[in-house]
């Protein structure tokens, strides 16, 4: 009877894809914990990429390739994936600072960095990693679990190498040409506000657009990256 209880908690666990997360303030810790956790889950597709968005966070708006999530804290996070830089192997270039955090990272030989800025009485994340980037802005408190979402979002993403060559080929990405590079640090805190408002008058557009599959729905893919 045992052991049919532990198999039992054990598929359970397997199919939801959730685990007892304690958080932790140390981001350390949290990247460790997380980059290291393989799970190979998905349930929000998009055209060339699909990733695994966390129980707790929520969709609010899609704007092309940028999208915008909210938490149970209503922690916006700012999500950019970039397809073209990942067709052509863009090199992400960062050096490490004196900021609050500041650390370059590499994990599964793909490079990426995690900044925190402390503003005012808040915390700045920027997080780069696998051609994709994620900005919140939340307070000390939330940090450890926005850096693990963040990290549980970003290392999920999976390409689709064909069907972007595909998108490229038929000039069907519609980048918009932006003041600044998405993977660059951005150094102040107006450079974030300025961005989180013109995101922030978008949000309704293309709330109805977004694929997104039941947070019940787990794809589990084994397959090898594209």
């Amino acid at each position: 009877m045992k052991k049919l209880i532990i198999l039992l908690l054990t598929v359970s666990a397997f199919l939801t894809g959730c685990s007892a997360i304690s958080y932790t303030n140390n981001i350390d810790d949290v990247l460790n914990t997380s980059m290291n956790n393989k799970n190979k889950l998905y349930n929000t597709y998009f055209d060339g990429y699909k990733y695994y968005v966390p129980k707790g966070l929520k969709f609010i708006s899609k704007d092309d390739y940028n999208s915008i999530l909210i938490d149970r804290y209503h922690n916006k996070y700012y999500l950019y994936v970039d397809l073209i830089s990942y067709f052509n192997n863009t090199e992400i270039k960062y050096k490490e600072n004196d900021e609050f955090y500041s650390k370059k990272i590499n994990y599964n030989k793909k490079d990426g960095y995690v900044e925190v800025q402390e503003m005012d009485d808040k915390y700045f994340v920027q997080f780069t990693y696998n051609y994709a980037k994620i900005e919140v802005y939340c307070s000390k408190d939330n940090l450890g679990e926005v850096v693990y979402n963040s990290s549980e979002m970003l290392k999920s993403i999976k390409y689709n190498k064909k069907i972007i060559g595909s998108l490229i080929g038929d000039n069907k990405l519609d980048y918009k040409e932006e003041s600044f590079n998405i993977f660059k640090s951005k150094s102040n805190k107006d450079n974030f506000l300025n961005y989180e408002k013109t995101y922030d008058s978008k949000e309704e557009s293309d709330v109805n657009k977004i694929d997104v599959e039941d947070e019940d729905q787990i794809d589990l893919d084994n397959d090898s990256e594209s």
